[in-house]
């Protein structure tokens, strides 16, 4: 019964706006604030206002619709939180107490929201506002657990399902590598799984926001905190985890990208093959470390070495290599001295 509001988040860099106006030879739409050159508009405004009134319940329907950045952490100081859904399906623990949220870039999440306070003003992260009315406060009461509730086979939970050997998969997104060091081809396949078999993939995707379509994720494990827990679905996610999928409805070919939008189009793609003809899983290792880029290393390693220690030993002995000693200036001079009296 809760009223909801969809909120779209888009960061708008306009120096770079700026940019591309000059070189299309058009001129960019101007300012009419004084907000700078980055700010993130929501549903085309700037820190727009939700209206409500005192203790209602409000569902925010929250899109990080970030193209070029990284996640965005959403909190509304002074209101209850509770966390409902993330990426379109519910948590199996709802209602789950939060203070603040951090958004994947493409994710969405669904929160309720309740603040108590009369003609007050609540900060929504730093894109938008809570503005309670007058009042009076309405009646409300605390959310209750899901009762009745059950996931789609698809979602069934994964936690302590068998992962046949050879399906689970280290899969590793990484700037300029691609996936798993290998940019995208279109007749490349990365992973292999049978339909019907659980897939496990040992994410490794810090700043590069992994996406998967057609079938949705769990967390198997991972590092947890109140938004981020052990048997929550995801479709996109950002750091390392292990998660779990069961393909189980139709054959068909997964596309996993980088959510960064750059990104995807310099190859930081790969597709996942499901089939019921596999006769097993099959995993793409990520590349190994090129030997030129080791001897590289080590060279240069040794050189620093080098370097460090003959400066160390220059110091403790004052022997600077543009600079001559002084017994040795002195035993110059002297040499100069015998000649001359030996000229005379």
């Amino acid at each position: 019964q809760a009223r909801e509001f969809i909120m779209l988040m888009q960061p708008i860099d306009y120096g770079e706006i700026q940019s591309l106006s000059s070189k299309a030879g058009v001129s960019a739409p101007p300012l009419t604030s004084t907000i700078g050159n980055n700010f993130v508009l929501v549903n085309g405004q700037h820190m727009p206002a939700i209206r409500v009134e005192p203790s209602e319940w409000i569902r925010l329907r929250i899109i990080n619709a970030n193209w070029r950045g990284g996640s965005t952490s959403i909190s509304v100081s002074g209101c209850e939180m509770q966390l409902l859904a993330k990426d379109g399906i519910y948590i199996p623990d709802f209602p789950r107490s939060i203070s603040s949220a951090t958004i994947f870039l493409g994710g969405r999440s669904d929160i309720m929201v309740r603040c108590t306070g009369i003609s007050s003003t609540y900060s929504v992260g730093s894109v938008a506002t809570i503005i309670t009315s007058p009042g009076p406060a309405i009646s409300s009461q605390p959310l209750s657990p899901f009762t009745n509730f059950t996931y789609p086979d698809y979602l069934t939970d994964l936690r302590s399902a068998t992962v046949k050997a050879g399906c689970s998969c280290q899969t590793k997104v990484s700037q300029g590598g691609g996936i798993n060091g290998y940019k995208f081809s279109s007749s490349a396949i990365l992973h292999e799984t049978p339909l019907g078999e659980v897939a496990e993939r040992r994410i490794d995707a810090g700043g590069h926001p992994y996406h998967q379509h057609v079938y949705p994720f769990q967390l198997i494990s991972v590092g947890q905190d109140q938004y981020i827990k052990v048997g929550d679905w995801h479709d996109t996610f950002d750091g390392t985890a292990t998660i779990r999928y069961h393909p189980r409805q139709f054959n068909t070919k997964i596309m996993l990208h980088c959510h960064k939008l750059e990104h995807e189009d310099e190859g930081m793609m790969a597709i996942d093959w499901v089939n019921s003809t596999f006769a097993a899983c099959t995993c793409t290792p990520p590349k190994p470390f090129p030997w030129w880029a080791i001897l590289l290393i080590v060279v240069g390693g040794l050189l620093l070495l080098g370097g460090l220690g003959y400066f160390g030993f220059a110091w403790k002995t004052k022997r600077w290599p543009w600079k001559k000693p002084a017994d040795e200036a002195q035993y110059g001079q002297g040499e100069k001295e015998m000649v001359d009296e030996e000229a005379e």
